[in-house]
């Protein structure tokens, strides 16, 4: 088998241009040059974060504080029903929010 010469291979008879170093960091691989997506976070400078996840309220029957998940994508205000994990009496909760500070009221159903 013979070794294939490099030379023109194209229709307009272009030489194949050898690979280059050009472009790369000395020494780095390129995902290692890319710039950071979040270096200029637009939440970085505001004093307010947008709404938590979670919020706390204290369960009227044993007083005990507990954490409840908040869904911000089903509306700004919400009222359901839930049982307290530790005394097992259901509480209603009133959770409203503004994007950021959540509220919640409760009282014992």
């Amino acid at each position: 088998m013979q070794p294939t010469p490099r030379g023109p291979r194209n229709d307009r008879d272009d030489p194949i241009p050898e690979p280059s170093t050009t472009g790369r960091s000395a020494g780095k691989e390129p995902w290692e040059t890319l710039e950071d997506p979040f270096e200029d976070d637009p939440f970085d400078d505001l004093e307010r974060t947008p709404i938590d996840v979670e919020a706390t309220y204290v369960c009227d029957r044993c007083g005990e504080e507990i954490v409840v998940p908040i869904d911000p994508t089903a509306g700004d205000r919400q009222e359901y029903v839930e049982d307290c994990p530790v005394c097992c009496h259901p509480n209603v909760l009133r959770v409203s929010h503004d994007g950021f500070d959540p509220t919640i009221d409760n009282e014992l159903e």
